[in-house]
């Protein structure tokens, strides 16, 4: 099938506006995140023996398809298979190691060039613990564990209608849009009593809430099961059968209501498939949470000059400032099945201007995740 001209016109225009796109101010370097993370310097110090312990008491299970390209060790497999630039094209190193990169942490004019084919037999997740307070009136102290996979790449959603796929292929591969990708996480949320109530899941550039034992099932063990979607690496809820999930690709009140209710897909939405057949062994490490693999400011893939395809910095970017909270991550994740409320806050976000979230916004947000936990 030859792309139409409608499809041609679209390629050029995006081909011809995106230099300037790519040379945009870094995501990590908005005033927003320099603001939050001055307020909130990251932990310097590796999790305690405790900490340690939850994190591997309830480190989830994982599942893919068989076949499916699996996650790998982010210093080892990917960063030891590549080169590090300065922002001038000049080689900074083509051994690069993680003392080397951690070296350059917070240079926003740094790149990094992956050679590797993304191939390991060696599975690793990465997992911290951070504490943020939850409830309005009567707030208690909650612990967070989150866990981080790194894939060397991170496709599109599969489930795109044909004509959409033929126009994204022309603009590069779909099944490599961008790279790396380790902002793939799953955060376990203990209540004051060290009790798993919730779990948020990192899908695409927005985040979604499920209280355990209500929408999602704690097993008896209390290693929850998730699921790795084709290509694009997101986590779902496991299934041993295939199943397709509504994706979009960023938390506005459009992309929310084709989530929720299925309607007006989203330029870039889609269906992530899912098909849990075999569980995925690996190893769980830990490390300070100011290192590189969160805080990195600089690029750590290559940049394709077009729209959405940039390289991301470090795991600490990969949501909005206003919801780098724990808690208001997780309350603002929460969406029930016909919710024209949180639509509604959406809106009023983005009216506001996408910066701080307005504090009706963010009371109403706790309020609802709140009022729906069970009973203890």
């Amino acid at each position: 099938m030859k792309p139409t001209l409608a499809i041609k016109r679209f390629v050029f225009v995006c081909i011809t506006l995106s230099p300037g796109l790519a040379f945009a101010e870094r995501l990590s370097m908005t005033p927003d995140f320099l603001d939050y993370f001055s307020v909130n310097p990251p932990r310097t110090t590796l999790p305690s023996a405790s900490e340690r312990e939850l994190l591997e008491r309830y480190k989830p299970r994982f599942f893919a398809a068989e076949g499916q390209t699996l996650f790998i060790d982010f210093y080892r497999d990917y960063i030891a298979n590549g080169r590090l630039y300065d922002k001038h094209g000049a080689l900074i190193s083509e051994d690069v190691s993680p003392e080397t990169l951690n070296k350059f942490t917070y240079n926003p004019d740094v790149c990094f060039f992956y050679d590797g084919d993304g191939d390991t037999s060696r599975q690793v997740a990465y997992g911290r613990v951070d504490y943020d307070n939850v409830g309005l009136e009567d707030a208690k102290t909650w612990t967070f564990l989150t866990y981080n996979l790194t894939f060397a790449y991170s496709g599109l959603p599969v489930g795109m209608p044909g004509w959409k796929s033929i126009m994204l292929n022309l603009l590069g591969d779909t099944r490599h849009w961008r790279s790396p990708d380790q902002y793939v996480s799953a955060t376990i949320a203990l209540n004051d009593q060290q009790r798993p109530i919730a779990i948020t899941l990192q899908q695409h550039d927005y985040l979604t809430t499920y209280i355990l034992n209500q929408d999602l099932e704690l097993p008896e063990d209390g290693r929850i099961r998730l699921d790795i979607a084709k290509y694009s690496n997101e986590l779902y809820p496991h299934s041993p059968s295939e199943e397709r999930r509504r994706a979009a690709t960023a938390l506005t009140p459009d992309d929310a209501e084709y989530l929720i209710y299925g309607a007006d897909r989203p330029f870039l939405g889609g269906m992530d498939v899912t098909h849990g057949q075999i569980e995925i062994e690996y190893t769980l490490t830990a490390l300070p949470p100011d290192d590189a693999f969160y805080q990195f400011k600089g690029e750590l893939g290559e940049s394709h000059m077009l729209w959405n395809r940039d390289a991301p910095s470090g795991a600490d970017y990969s949501t909005a400032p206003a919801l780098k909270p724990k808690s208001i991550a997780m309350a603002a994740g929460y969406r029930r099945e016909d919710d024209q409320e949180y639509l509604q806050l959406l809106q009023d976000w983005r009216d506001s201007g996408y910066g701080k979230l307005p504090d009706h916004v963010k009371t109403a947000f706790m309020r609802r995740f709140t009022e729906d936990l069970p009973a203890p």
